[in-house]
C-alpha cells in the first residue's frame, strides 16, 4: 500500500480538509433543493417530496430488478447512476451517511458500460450498470482509506478490495462510500472524522454498527445494495435496525484482502466482509457473484466452494425428502428482549408453525455466559493498544462508546502469547459444545435442526451511546456461523408496553429493561436473525424462498 498523508504535511485541519472532500463530492447535479426547516422524525418518505418520479422509480427497485431492466435496455446505466447519486446525496443530507460520492469515476465508468451495451447488444456481466455503496474501509484503488482514524486521513490504497474487484469484472459500479465508528468497534456509527449517523426511521436513534452508513444510506434507498463488515454483528445489527436485509458469511466465504484495517492476522475472531441489501436477492446476487469468481484461486485461505443455489436441502419430490427444520432461540439466558422483539419473535414462530412443511423445534437450554468473555478476550487480547496508540496519534477524545469498550471492559488485557492459545482452545471447546447442542436436536429423526431462529437484539435500535449488549450477534461471530437478519415488524407502543411483571435474570439484564421506553422508539425497525452451521451461507438465504418468513 502506498501512502500520503495530509495531515503530517499539510497545514489544513485533516478532520475539515476530509469534510470539505465530502462535500465537494455531494454536488450532484441538478442541484437538490433545500430541506425543509423542520425535519419529521421518521425521514424514509421525503425523498419522494424531493426527487423526480423517474428517480424514484429507479432507486426504488432491488437490485435484482435494476439488473434486469438494465440488461433488457429499460434503463440505461449513466440515468441509474445519476438517480443513485442523486438520493445518496439526499440522504446523506438526512442522516449524514456517506464520507464521499464519486460521481466523476461512476458517471465514466456508466457511460462506457452504455457505449459497450450499443456496440454489442449485451451486457458486458450479470451485474451490467449497478450500482453499489461500499463501506469507507474495504479498499478502492486511488482512494483513501482511513477506516475511521484522524491519523490516517491522507492514507491512500493502490489496489481494490478482492470482493469489490468481482463486483465491478461483473459489471457493478463503485459510487458511495460509507461511514463507521470510531475505532470500528460500536454497534453504533459516530466518529471524530464525520461525526453521528442516525437512522432514517427515527433520527433520535441508531442505525447500528459498525456498517451504519451502509444500512442508513440502503434504507433511504440512496443504494440498493453493498458491502459492510462484521466482527461481533456489525452487518446483522445495522441492518436490522434499519428494516433491511443482511448477511454476515462464514469468514472463508468471501475474500478478507483488501479490507483495510488493524485486524489482518487475527484469525482468532476474524473480521468479515459482506452483503447488505433491499432484498433477499440482492444478498444472495453478491455472494454468488463474488463466489463464483473463483477468488480461492488468489486467494488461499478460501476454500474452493462455489455458491451453491441450485441445491435442495430438503431433497423435495424424491423418496428421502423431510420437513424444513427450524430451531427456535427464545433468548439467550442472560438477557430478555424488549417486548417488541418477544413479539417478533412470537409472530415468526407462529407463522412458521402454521407451515405443514416446517417443523419448529425449541432450542435446549445452553449456557452463553462464556461467550463474551471469550469473545472479547481473544479481540482486546494487545489490550487495545494499536487502536489506542492511533486515536492518540491523531489527537482524538474517546466517543462515549469507544470509551465504554476500552476503558471499562473487564476483559480486555495484555495477553501473552500462551494465553492466546489458551483462550483459542476455549473458543474451540465452546464451539464444540454449540455443535454438539445443535447435532442433538437430530437425536430423534438423524437430522438436525437446518437453521435457528433468534432475537438479533435486545430492542429496538438504540437512542445514541446506549449499545452496549452484543450478545445475540457476536455468538455467532464466535461460532463462526453465517447468519441474515431480516425485518419482521416495527415497534407499536400499543401492542409492546412495558412488561410490569418483568423478573430479570441479573444486573445486566435489569439495567437493559430499563432502558425501554415504548414511546421513544415508535416505528423504529424490529427484526431477527437466520443463522446456519459453518459452510452452509446458502441456508440462510434459501429458506426465506421456501418459509412463510
Amino acid at each position: 500500500m502506498s501512502a500520503l498523508q495530509i495531515h503530517a504535511d499539510d497545514p489544513r485541519d485533516p478532520i475539515q480538509e476530509a469534510r470539505r472532500r465530502r462535500d465537494i463530492s455531494l454536488a450532484v447535479e441538478p442541484p437538490l433543493p433545500d430541506l425543509p426547516k423542520d425535519l419529521p422524525l421518521n425521514v424514509t418518505s421525503l425523498p419522494r417530496g424531493i426527487l423526480t418520479a423517474r428517480e424514484c422509480e429507479i432507486t426504488e427497485k432491488t437490485p435484482e430488478g435494476l439488473v434486469e431492466l438494465l440488461a433488457n435496455g429499460h434503463f440505461s446505466a449513466v440515468e441509474v447512476i445519476e438517480a443513485f447519486l442523486r438520493r445518496a446525496a439526499l440522504a446523506q443530507r438526512l442522516v449524514n451517511c456517506v464520507t464521499e460520492l464519486l460521481p466523476q469515476a461512476a458517471l465514466k465508468r456508466a457511460k462506457w458500460l452504455d457505449n459497450y451495451y450499443k456496440e454489442h447488444g449485451r451486457t458486458i456481466g450479470p451485474l451490467h450498470g449497478l450500482p453499489i455503496s461500499v463501506k469507507e474501509h474495504i479498499s478502492l484503488k486511488g482512494w483513501e482509506v482511513n477506516f475511521s482514524f484522524v491519523a490516517r486521513i491522507g492514507t491512500i490504497v493502490d489496489t481494490d478490495g478482492l470482493a469489490l474487484k468481482a463486483m465491478c469484472d461483473a459489471g457493478a459500479i463503485p459510487f458511495a462510500r460509507t461511514t463507521q465508528p470510531q475505532t470500528l468497534m460500536h454497534l453504533e456509527t459516530s466518529s471524530t472524522i464525520y461525526g453521528v449517523t442516525t437512522n432514517p426511521y427515527n433520527t433520535m436513534l441508531t442505525p447500528g454498527g459498525s456498517s451504519g452508513g451502509e444500512s442508513a444510506l440502503i434504507a433511504l434507498r440512496g443504494s440498493p445494495l453493498g458491502f459492510g463488515s462484521d466482527t461481533g454483528g456489525s452487518i446483522r445489527v445495522p441492518a436490522g435496525h434499519t428494516g433491511i436485509y443482511g448477511l454476515k458469511p462464514t469468514s472463508t466465504r468471501l475474500s478478507h484482502l483488501g479490507l483495510t484495517g488493524i485486524a489482518g492476522g487475527r484469525e482468532q475472531i476474524p473480521s468479515v466482509i459482506g452483503p447488505m441489501s433491499t432484498s433477499i436477492g440482492g444478498l444472495e446476487m453478491l455472494m454468488k457473484t463474488v463466489i463464483n469468481s473463483k477468488m480461492w484461486e488468489v486467494d488461499p485461505s478460501l476454500p474452493p466452494i462455489e455458491w451453491r443455489d441450485g441445491v435442495d436441502w430438503l431433497l423435495r419430490g424424491s423418496a428421502g425428502s423431510r420437513k424444513l427444520k427450524v430451531g427456535i432461540m427464545w433468548d439467550d439466558g442472560l438477557v430478555t428482549p424488549h417486548p417488541p422483539v418477544r413479539r417478533a419473535m412470537r409472530e415468526t414462530v407462529e407463522k412458521l408453525r402454521k407451515d405443514p412443511d416446517i417443523e419448529i423445534v425449541d432450542w435446549a437450554e445452553f449456557s452463553m455466559k462464556d461467550a463474551y468473555e471469550i469473545w472479547s478476550t481473544l479481540i482486546f487480547a494487545d489490550n487495545g493498544e494499536v487502536m489506542l496508540n492511533l486515536l492518540d496519534d491523531g489527537k482524538e477524545e474517546l466517543r462515549p462508546l469507544t470509551e465504554w469498550i476500552f476503558k471499562h471492559n473487564p476483559h480486555k488485557a495484555k495477553r501473552s502469547l500462551q494465553e492466546v492459545w489458551d483462550w483459542t482452545a476455549k473458543r474451540d471447546e465452546f464451539r464444540g459444545k454449540f455443535a454438539h447442542a445443535w447435532h442433538k436436536t437430530g437425536a430423534v429423526d438423524s437430522h438436525p435442526i437446518d437453521v435457528l431462529l433468534t432475537p438479533l437484539y435486545i430492542g429496538p435500535p438504540a437512542k445514541l451511546d446506549e449499545s452496549k449488549y452484543w450478545n445475540y450477534s457476536l455468538l455467532f461471530n464466535l461460532l463462526d456461523y453465517p447468519g441474515v437478519s431480516f425485518p419482521v415488524t416495527t415497534v407499536d407502543p400499543t401492542l409492546d408496553p412495558i412488561d410490569v411483571d418483568f423478573l430479570h435474570k441479573g444486573d445486566i439484564d435489569l439495567e437493559t429493561h430499563k432502558l425501554y421506553k415504548p414511546d421513544w422508539y415508535k416505528d423504529a425497525p424490529i427484526s431477527l436473525q437466520l443463522v446456519a452451521r459453518r459452510f452452509e451461507d446458502e441456508k440462510v438465504s434459501n429458506d426465506f424462498h421456501i418459509s412463510p418468513i
